[in-house]
């Protein structure tokens, strides 16, 4: 099977030191608050096929577990979940994250079959997930974060392939349509 998870340690800006409530004696001493505040990214392509259904909420479990390490804000995982069963549409909720779409499951939140049409039908199989937001006090307590539903992109996408290929016919850019979200850091 052998997927990996692409990690990402960020430091955004944490709006509470920018308010100046951060810029005092109080940063050098430790009672401030943090200028940055530490946030983990993922991406992965989890297992597909329905016989990668057994390892997919184990791959996704282990991404949720980087997530939710200490000394992190929180954590998104965004990319190719392969939710292609029944059995995968509780997986994010039963590794304990949420997930930033909020609509149904029709066609307008598919973001794979249609790039080329093919046998297997149409579905949401792409997904950001993120971590629910804690109420734990820490030294990041005074900022917390928001991630807005995902919006489709690179529908109808193509592209020219290499001169080398001899072939002058535009090719999918992708077989799936992307996905575009805002994370916003904002201050309790």
């Amino acid at each position: 099977m052998g997927r990996f998870a692409l990690i990402v340690d960020l430091e955004l800006g944490n709006p509470a030191a920018l308010t100046g409530a951060g810029h005092d004696a109080a940063d050098e001493s430790g009672g401030g608050e943090q200028e940055t505040v530490p946030f983990r990214l993922a991406s992965v392509h989890l297992e597909s096929l329905p016989d990668g259904a057994r390892a997919r909420p184990r791959q996704l479990h282990a991404v949720a577990s980087a997530l939710k390490e200490e000394g992190f804000l929180g954590g998104m995982v965004c990319g190719d979940m392969n939710a292609i069963q029944e059995s995968d549409r509780n997986t994010p909720a039963e590794v304990g994250l949420l997930d930033a779409y909020q609509g149904d499951d029709g066609p307008a939140s598919h973001t794979w079959g249609y790039q080329p049409k093919c046998r297997f039908a149409p579905g949401r199989l792409d997904k950001i997930l993120y971590t629910p937001p804690s109420d734990a006090p820490s030294s990041l307590h005074q900022a917390c974060f928001s991630v807005d539903a995902p919006a489709l992109v690179g529908v109808g996408l193509r592209a020219l392939p290499p001169r080398t290929s001899g072939n002058s016919v535009e090719v999918w850019a992708s077989d799936h349509y992307g996905l575009s979200t805002t994370l916003s850091i904002v201050q309790k």
